[in-house]
């Protein structure tokens, strides 16, 4: 059986007109949850190497695409010797051509240590280019919620697939922040690096 090129697209299938006038289905899949494991490196007053574990979902929706995950790391605080972090992310945007997406998101991060624990929230520019093996999100986060430190940066999302499910992913943070306890507060730069592997347990690439 032979198939043209000629698609019929209706909610979550799409539909490949065949030479003998059937036609071919494939599934769409809506929703991939997927859990991931990393090992970062902090060069803004965490101690390295740290552990890194999250959990998520994505949901396509056609011209639409949702992202929501979380999760948290043993990166200890150099001041204070210990404590951890707990973030999530959620973003939505719009795809303006095959396989390239805009749009905006949130992005919360809290760090708890024994002696304080500290919050932020970030509004985020977001922008997805995806392909069959390979997915790469930048995010530009605004200027977050707690107006001491004033952080701002951008983040890289990277994915490439090795397998069915199986992905390695990096994720590259740079941002400046304003340090509010020096007796002149000024800027200082910061990035983080981690790294590992993701699995998701409907493979979008599958569908593509």
């Amino acid at each position: 059986m032979s198939v043209t090129s000629e698609t019929q697209k209706n909610g979550f299938f799409q539909a490949d007109s065949c030479r003998d006038g059937s036609l071919q289905r494939h599934v769409r899949r809506p929703s991939s949850p997927l859990r991931g494991r990393a090992i970062g490196l902090s060069d803004s007053g965490y101690t390295s190497p740290y552990f890194d574990g999250n959990t998520g979902i994505d949901v396509d929706l056609g011209r639409f695409f949702m992202e929501a995950e979380s999760g948290a790391d043993t990166a200890n605080k150099q001041d204070t010797g210990n404590g951890y972090t707990v973030k999530a992310h959620g973003l939505l945007i719009f795809r303006v051509a095959r396989g390239l997406y805009f749009g905006g998101g949130v992005h919360y991060s809290e760090v708890t240590t024994s002696l304080y624990k500290k919050h932020d929230r970030w509004p985020a520019a977001e922008a997805m280019y995806e392909r069959r093996w390979l997915r790469a999100n930048v995010a530009y986060l605004a200027p977050g919620s707690d107006h001491r430190y004033h952080l701002t940066g951008a983040l890289l999302d990277l994915r490439i697939r090795l397998a069915k499910g199986i992905y390695y992913r990096e994720r590259v943070t740079g941002f400046v922040y304003r340090n509010p306890f020096e007796a002149n507060p000024s800027y200082h730069k910061g990035s983080d690096l981690d790294y590992g592997l993701m699995y998701v347990f409907k493979d979008r690439a599958e569908a593509r």
